[in-house]
């Protein structure tokens, strides 16, 4: 059946300023435990499969994985964040955008399997045609799922999201694994690929208590295009930012190269995306709550940025100063290659944990036009310095002109937003300077003692003694000096245990 009506569905998201304050920290705390439990296990299962593949094999999947990736926000069309940002919902907003997606990803199934031959023209690697076939089921099995997820994103259910998150990916992983360890090489990831998008539509829809009836009206569409037309615009654009690198390392590089490369960048947006992921479905849809009180939007942004760099920044400086016997110990001797990559890489991380959480001002304050025109300019800067780097022929040199290009755009990257809300670059140092200067700190202290170490120690010795020590070195900076962000952690964590414990002793309703 059916669960809701259109009354039910177009309901707002909840306004009370204490039982939103209570959502978001909930969902926080919930999407903290999935993308941790997610978290440990990407990266041991990684690290299993560098241990059972070559790099070859992860640069051929990454040079497929970029075009299809790419291809896939078609599928969504930046539907998805409509339906969150929206006041109000109806049953037919949520049909269209299912059918929609639906008849998009099957198309482009089609599209992407006739076309393999070309993706491997391009690359010049014949190998290619039967992975991009293969990885064309992506578009299918992602389709059905986007509107579900993003109904539990809107009522801030953000518990069964976790729950979807965590099976995906240990189902996903662990059958990656096994193929691996059974000689399946390449495949093993293609199918990891296909089964984690395919496990996390079908709990999407199980878990939501929702599916599609057959309201589907191009008015319904219409009236969400304004603003999903830009998001989709930005995605776009934004992506060739981002992934331009792969693609042109790949094609003039080599897939060896993208292999050290990709591997790299994925070590260095691991924190990023992890601890940003925690929170930006949440934030999204809280921001979207209270967007005509842009004072408290950026009171609130401005809070979570801190929170942010509390716990990406040590991670990012950390990463760089212990890269070598990080990457040495963890992923063998068969991936040194890519340690120079991984410091310059993590000088990124630091500046794109303060630019990526500005999109939810753009979003929230329903300004995708903003959103979409600042993308183009970011996007031709970005491709520019990659293009710059591929030329000079090295991975190294391809994250500099990467690592420069982000830094000349940070400015304009937070002032640019922070106008819809009263915000400056000066506020957002403000924010971020307690975290910044710790991580400092302990980075020059844990690269001291690296240094003293004798050369004789085992590589996982020296990561185990070197993290213990930045662990140490940065909570005492962090506990001993009180910073803001910490105590704002502390507060939230302690409200939110004392809101549940009131609620649990709290006497049930008389029958």
């Amino acid at each position: 059946m059916k669960p809701q009506p259109d009354s039910q569905v177009s309901s707002s998201p909840p306004e009370a300023t204490h039982d939103l304050k209570d959502k978001t920290v909930t969902g926080v705390l919930w999407n903290t435990v999935a993308r941790a439990g997610q978290q440990a296990m990407q990266f041991g299962l990684s690290v299993i499969l560098a241990r059972l593949l070559l790099p070859d094999d992860f640069g051929a999947v990454g040079m497929v994985m970029v075009i299809v990736t790419f291809m896939s926000m078609a599928v969504d069309a930046g539907f998805a964040p409509a339906l969150v940002q929206r006041t109000h919902i109806s049953e037919s907003h949520l049909d269209s955008v299912f059918w929609f997606n639906v008849v998009t990803g099957v198309a482009l199934c089609g599209l992407f399997f006739a076309g393999a031959p070309l993706v491997a023209a391009f690359y010049r690697e014949p190998s290619l045609a039967a992975m991009t076939r293969g990885l064309s089921a992506v578009f299918v099995l992602s389709a059905a799922g986007l509107v579900p997820a993003a109904l539990m994103q809107r009522r801030l259910q953000f518990h069964l999201v976790a729950r979807i998150s965590l099976i995906a990916t240990f189902v996903s992983g662990v059958t990656g694994v096994v193929l691996a360890f059974l000689g399946a090489g390449v495949w093993s990831l293609v199918v990891m690929y296909l089964a984690s998008f395919g496990i996390s539509t079908v709990l999407n829809l199980l878990f939501s208590g929702w599916h599609p009836g057959r309201a589907f009206r191009l008015s319904s569409l219409r009236e969400l295009w304004g603003f999903s037309g830009n998001v989709l615009g930005f995605n776009f654009v934004n992506y060739w930012a981002r992934n331009a690198d792969n693609l042109l390392v790949g094609k003039y590089l080599g897939p060896a190269a993208l292999g050290f490369y990709s591997r790299a960048y994925g070590l260095m947006l691991m924190p990023i995306t992890q601890v940003i992921g925690v929170i930006s479905n949440v934030m999204l849809a809280a921001l979207s709550t209270i967007q005509q009180d842009r004072a408290r939007v950026k009171s609130i942004f401005l809070r979570a940025v801190g929170l942010i760099s509390l716990l990406v920044f040590p991670m990012m400086i950390g990463l760089l100063v212990v890269a070598e016997p990080f990457v040495r110990a963890l992923f063998g001797e068969n991936w040194a290659g890519m340690i120079p990559t991984v410091q310059i890489l993590a000088l990124v991380g630091v500046m794109q944990a303060l630019s990526n959480p500005t999109g939810w001002l753009y979003l929230s304050q329903g300004r995708t036009d903003w959103y979409f025109r600042w993308g183009v300019v970011r996007a031709v800067v970005l491709v520019g310095a990659i293009v710059l780097g591929v030329v000079l022929g090295t991975i190294e040199a391809v994250a500099a002109c990467y690592a420069v290009a982000n830094l000349l755009l940070l400015y304009l990257d937070i002032s640019i937003p922070g106008r819809l809300v009263g915000m400056t670059f000066r506020d957002l140092l403000g924010s971020i300077a307690g975290p910044l200067a710790g991580a400092t700190v302990m980075g020059l202290s844990v690269y001291g003692l690296g240094r003293l170490l004798p050369d004789n120690v085992p590589q996982w010795q020296q990561l185990a003694l070197l993290c213990v020590a930045g662990v140490l070195i940065y909570g005492a900076f962090v506990v001993g000096l009180r910073l803001s962000a910490w105590l704002e952690a502390v507060t939230l964590l302690r409200e939110w245990l004392g809101r549940r414990s009131r609620s649990s002793v709290a006497p049930g309703p008389v029958e």
